[in-house]
């Protein structure tokens, strides 16, 4: 019998990659074109887990706020291992920006 305990992840990213201060220490991420990022798990999950995010203003003044309600992201493809994402502008081109997630899951031990 396999003993599964559950697992999060969670994190805030810049636009250029960085990882801010109070994410969890359990991932990495890599920027290899525009508006792309990948996220590696570490340990991986046993299967893929549920994740969410949301693209944020991280670092930079405000009012005004510049993002409109279009500007978004998706998770292209997700693995026990690892998350895309893609973040775009108000008209869909990808753009680079900084975003939040959360990634749930279990662990297989």
């Amino acid at each position: 019998m396999t003993n599964v305990s559950g697992s999060t992840v969670w994190g805030v990213v810049g636009a250029n990659a960085t990882i801010q201060p109070g994410s969890s220490k359990n991932f990495s991420v890599t920027n290899p074109d525009t508006g792309t990022y990948i996220i590696t798990f570490s340990p991986p999950f046993a299967d893929p887990p549920a994740i969410v995010g949301t693209q944020c203003q991280f670092n930079e003044s405000g009012p005004p706020i510049t993002e409109s309600t279009q500007d978004g992201l998706v998770f292209p493809q997700v693995t026990p291992s690892s998350a895309i994402v893609l973040t775009g502008n108000s008209v869909g081109i990808r753009t680079a920006r900084a975003f939040s997630f959360v990634a749930m899951g279990t662990r297989a031990s």
